[in-house]
């Protein structure tokens, strides 16, 4: 897999998965715990920006980003577990937005360990 199809490979995961929380847990949530669905939209686009920036900037820059994605990533993966253990989303939807999600942890994982490789190539 080339380089370039792993990040619209990426893109496309991550659209997927704001598309899918946003359709079915977000609305989920009651009106008075607005706040977690302000977070959660927050880091899925928080992660969506990270994301275009470590695409388009280089080196430490990148890594930097990439390391802001994987924070962003754990964040949505501890409100997804408050989401569910408050009982507002089902089982079958917190596991598959959790499937999206390690479809997509393991991505960035994947290119930190790549650009980590790279780095020390270069040096």
């Amino acid at each position: 897999m080339s380089y370039s199809s792993v990040k619209l490979n990426l893109r496309v995961e991550t659209d997927r998965l704001s598309d899918y929380i946003n359709q079915y847990i977000i609305c989920s949530i009651p009106k008075d715990k607005r706040y977690l669905r302000d977070e959660m939209q927050k880091e899925l686009y928080d992660l969506m920006k990270n994301l275009y920036f470590a695409y388009f900037n280089q080196n430490n820059i990148r890594r930097k980003h990439i390391t802001s994605c994987k924070v962003n990533i754990g964040m949505i993966d501890y409100l997804l577990g408050k989401i569910f253990y408050s009982k507002w989303c089902n089982q079958k939807r917190f596991s598959e937005a959790t499937k999206r999600l390690e479809v997509i942890r393991n991505l960035v994982y994947g290119w930190a360990t790549n650009e980590e490789k790279s780095k020390a190539k270069a040096n």
